[in-house]
């Protein structure tokens, strides 16, 4: 039975605030976390309003439970649950809905060889912290390395404990495909080129999982004056000399690799913050549509991308956006902060452990007169195969059968159709 938890905000009797334009209520479509993460849902963070302590909110979910101004999710049992949320007015009235899939690894299920990660971003990955308290949560469990991979560190105690990335300082989508100082970077337009930045400047190591983080100077200081202003900017991200261009040669070269494009945090809300740093207290306002739009094209955007091994990592719903940040910075956390970010990106990254787990590598496919013939690498763990079948490449796949053994013949097949194949395994390590 779901639980049905509801957060009020507290209001004087005569003081009824009723919304009338949207909130832009926003979950990514899935949240990821593991048996003990610390991962929660800060309700402010998922709508767009200046007085967000106006609203009230109704989460359902068979997990987790309201604490304050957040939904926690902690100690939960594996596996796939639905989250729903309204956002309500003083009069109770249910102004906006949306749901996501809640997604919980066991935080036990390790991989059985290095882990090599590259993260990718701006100053918030320069620093190096997230990157860090992620390997030291990943060390914890499981008996392999972890390597992070990238030619930029932050500190010469980074260099010394492998503390690696991709991160530079006030860095754009644009820097990495036209920057010539971009790692990626080798002529002029197009000149992005990951395979020989692979072979050249990582040593051939290919990165197991990718993670982009970038958004943040795309967005901050634009026209913030109109939804089509800032829409506007954000349609030149997704471009093919920007975002687009990245995306498309990691996906050429890496196909199979997990990629996550991270979904921005938000802010410091200390309006008296922005006003020291940038002489502007509106400036906090003008910034946090920006990022909210962003976060909403970043979630429409991946569904209309049709490459499978990219998805999003929610990072804005987990931020505490007061106590996650330093009274003096407005947009790069504090330790908590950072370490909120770390969790975010740990659920995410051992929920693609688990996928890499039980998803056999080297599939082959081979015909016969009334026959396809599927064959794989023996996955570590795993004590029976799921076969699954579709007319699509990217989606509609259904199940067809399942075998203990490392082949499979399809029998049921149409001359005329074109066939698509994807092997799962059930693994003892899950």
């Amino acid at each position: 039975m779901k639980n049905k938890i509801y957060f009020a905000a507290l209001f004087f009797a005569i003081s009824v605030y009723s919304q009338t334009d949207s909130l832009f209520l926003r979950l990514p479509d899935y949240i990821y976390t593991t048996t003990t993460s610390q991962y929660s849902v800060f309700y402010k963070n998922l709508i767009l309003s200046e007085t967000p302590d106006n609203y009230s909110f109704i989460v359902n979910c068979p997990v987790g439970y309201n604490d304050g101004n957040k939904y926690s999710l902690d100690s939960l049992t594996s596996g796939s649950y639905s989250i729903q949320i309204e956002v309500l007015d003083s009069l109770g009235n249910i102004l906006e809905t949306d749901e996501s899939q809640l997604m919980v690894t066991e935080n036990n299920i390790t991989h059985n060889d290095t882990l090599k990660l590259l993260f990718i971003g701006d100053s918030l990955t320069k620093a190096g912290k997230y990157e860090r308290y992620a390997k030291e949560l990943l060390d914890e469990v499981g008996d392999y390395p972890i390597k992070l991979l990238g030619t930029q560190f932050y500190t010469t105690q980074d260099s010394i404990d492998g503390i690696f990335h991709e991160g530079r300082g006030g860095w754009k989508w644009a820097n990495y495909t036209l920057d010539s100082l971009s790692p990626f970077v080798y002529s002029v337009y197009p000149g992005v080129d990951i395979q020989k930045y692979i072979d050249e400047k990582l040593n051939g190591e290919v990165p197991d999982i990718v993670m982009i983080f970038l958004g943040i100077n795309d967005v901050f200081g634009i026209d913030a004056s109109s939804l089509e202003t800032i829409d506007a900017t954000i349609t030149n991200i997704f471009k093919d000399r920007s975002m687009g261009l990245l995306i498309n040669e990691f996906a050429e070269t890496l196909p199979n690799v997990p990629i996550g494009i991270c979904l921005i945090p938000v802010a410091n809300e200390r309006q008296e913050t922005w006003y020291t740093l940038y002489g502007d207290s509106t400036l906090c306002w003008e910034y946090r549509q920006c990022q909210h739009r962003l976060i909403q094209r970043y979630i429409d955007y991946y569904k209309d991308l049709a490459k499978p091994n990219f998805s999003m990592i929610p990072i804005y719903p987990n931020i505490d956006t007061f106590n996650g940040y330093y009274s003096t910075n407005a947009l790069h956390p504090n330790l908590y902060g950072y370490g909120q970010i770390a969790y975010s990106v740990y659920s995410w990254i051992k929920y693609q452990i688990s996928q890499l787990m039980t998803e056999p590598k080297n599939l082959q496919i081979g015909y016969n007169v009334n026959s396809i013939i599927l064959s794989w690498d023996q996955s570590a763990g795993a004590y029976l195969y799921n076969i699954y079948r579709s007319t699509n490449p990217y989606s509609g796949f259904t199940p067809i059968g399942s075998t203990p053994d490392r082949f499979f013949i399809d029998s049921e097949i149409n001359q005329s159709i074109r066939y698509f194949y994807k092997v799962t395994a059930e693994n003892s390590l899950k």
